[in-house]
């Protein structure tokens, strides 16, 4: 008979409601979405029709039943222990059940068995059926399994959203919870919409652009005052705060990432507390957004880099790469840390000393000493001496003495001194620039001493792997030649002195399984010392910066890593 209207059919009767399973989308039909082909999906809104030889299973049009469910040639699957409408031990001998009885273990009864619960006209064991858990009306989420009465989803798709079992850390319609969809090509990654999914480097030079800012967080906290800023930080974004230069006896090198939670045009608020660091006169603290990608592929023939370090930020190039990520071409961030000392471009220099190289505790200035870990400046002469190599992981070398009082009036002219090691071996909580070579000393005739190369900058890269085939280098520049042939200081004589090296810098590799870094492909060396332009030996070499990488290693670097 047909029900009146306002009911639906339902168990063979007109009633109002829909039994516990089975919902009206608005058509007057009682249905289960997870079976019916009719409309196949986890909610009415979702639901599709499925097509001609295909047959609605959990949820989803298939060409197969799922377990426990057949199709017995209507297009439907069924399971003939527990459908009134198809009730037996096989699609032969099932039978339809009369009105007022269910289908018990393929049965046509009156009541359901121990242990199980009428929901409907059907029995279901409530402490595993995930369409009846707990009580008749509680329907788990698709792909969520029943256990002891409760719902649960697996690990790898662990929150229900919209009637469905999902993963927030990279569902781009639920992303980070709920509802929050990723929009304008973004896509989820760790929970947080990000511009990059799967990044893949052009041919060529691709510099790495990110936000980026000096920092200031005067009392330890969840607050960083910025200034100087470009580009635009973003709420949810990984960032990086590091103590790039300090004042003599403060701590240096530390750093932190953490995760934005609000930003202003003069502050930034993170999702943790975060140490001391501070941006004034001397001191100088930054902090950048580190971008993240699901992988990252560097093809030969493309050269990955970042800005080099500008007195403010810069120097620092980091990734967060959910899986792999392959290097076939190259990561350079050669003299991108710490300037070595230079002297003016234009001018005459003579009998001048050369200038000290750059380190985390500043610039230094005229003078034949190392400046901490920046290398000290050749002295003049007839013959000007070299200037000395930064240093590092290792200490730079001196710079070769000059020779003659000449037209100077000196008589004994030192090469200037290789600096000082710094840092830590461990590259946990500490990373630093090279630092710069000093610059050669100048003679009697004029022109310009060589200047000091600059240190290596920061790469720092947390992936699930790194594959490196090509290169990833950190490494210091060669310290600059004598110039003796300008015009404009006489354009002749000999002895201008030769800048010291710079120092490599700091890799740093945290990888989930393991990192293949090949036999040398991974290097913060120092460079060479440039020559004078006669008469005496070249600037110091720069030291040997760091490399760290956590995780399993097969391969070596140039310096050895440290496993931590």
């Amino acid at each position: 008979m047909a029900c009146e209207a306002g009911k639906v059919c339902s168990g063979g009767a007109c009633q109002t409601t829909c039994g516990a399973g089975l919902v009206d989308c608005g058509d007057g039909k009682c249905r289960d979405l997870a079976t019916d082909n009719a409309k196949c999906g986890a909610s009415c809104a979702t639901a599709v029709a499925c097509a001609a030889g295909k047959v609605c299973s959990a949820g989803a049009c298939g060409s197969t039943c799922a377990a426990g469910t057949v199709d017995c040639g209507d297009g439907k699957c069924r399971d003939l222990a527990t459908d009134e409408s198809k009730c037996g031990a096989s699609c032969a001998a099932a039978v339809a059940c009369g009105p007022g009885k269910i289908c018990a273990a393929g049965t046509c009864t009156t009541s359901c068995p121990t242990g199980q619960t009428n929901c409907g006209g059907v029995c279901r064991d409530t402490t595993t059926d995930p369409l009846a858990c707990g009580s008749c009306s509680t329907k788990c989420a698709t792909g969520a399994s029943c256990t002891s009465s409760v719902c649960a989803c697996p690990s790898s798709i662990p929150t229900a959203c919209g009637g469905a079992c999902t993963n927030t850390s990279t569902d781009n319609a639920n992303c980070g919870a709920c509802g929050t969809t990723c929009t304008g090509g973004k896509s989820c990654v760790a929970g947080v919409c990000q511009l990059g999914g799967a990044l893949t480097t052009t041919a060529g030079t691709y510099t790495l652009t990110v936000p980026m800012a000096a920092a200031n967080v005067a009392t330890a906290g969840s607050t960083v005052a910025i200034s100087k800023v470009s580009g635009t930080f973003a709420v949810g974004h990984l960032v990086m705060i590091h103590q790039t230069v300090n004042a003599p006896g403060n701590p240096v090198g530390q750093y932190e990432v953490a995760r934005v939670l609000g930003v202003t045009s003069t502050a930034i608020t993170l999702n943790k507390n975060v140490g001391v660091y501070k941006t004034d006169s001397v001191a100088r603290a930054q902090i950048l957004e580190i971008p993240e990608f699901t992988t990252v592929s560097v093809p030969a023939g493309s050269t990955l880099t970042a800005p080099a370090w500008n007195g403010d930020v810069g120097g620092i190039l980091a990734l967060e790469v959910l899986g792999a990520m392959t290097v076939n071409g190259a990561i350079n961030m050669d003299a991108k840390g710490f300037l070595g000392g230079i002297p003016a471009t234009t001018g005459c220099y003579r009998c001048t000393n050369g200038r000290q190289g750059g380190s985390p505790f500043g610039n230094g200035g005229a003078g034949t000493a190392a400046f901490f870990s920046g290398g000290g400046g050749g002295t003049f002469g007839q013959d000007g001496a070299g200037g000395g190599g930064g240093g590092y992981g290792t200490a730079g070398a001196n710079g070769a003495n000059g020779t003659g009082a000449g037209g100077c009036g000196n008589s004994f002219q030192p090469g200037g001194g290789g600096g000082a090691t710094a840092g830590v071996a461990s590259l946990a909580g500490n990373l630093l620039f090279g630092s710069g070579g000093g610059s050669g000393g100048a003679d009697e005739d004029g022109a310009r001493p060589g200047a000091g190369g600059a240190g290596g900058g920061i790469v720092l890269l947390r992936a699930g792997s790194i594959t490196v085939a090509g290169s990833v280098s950190a490494k210091g520049s060669a310290g600059r030649d004598g110039i003796q042939s300008d015009v404009a200081c006489g354009g002749g004589g000999c002895g201008m002195g030769g800048g010291g090296g710079g120092a490599g810098g700091a890799i740093r590799f945290v990888v989930g399984t393991n990192a293949t870094i090949g036999a040398g492909l991974v290097t913060a060396s120092g460079g060479g010392g440039g020559s004078p332009t006669c008469g005496v030996g070249p600037g110091g070499g720069g030291g040997a910066g760091r490399v760290g990488i956590l995780g399993t290693v097969t391969g070596t670097s140039t310096p050895a890593f440290d496993a931590n």
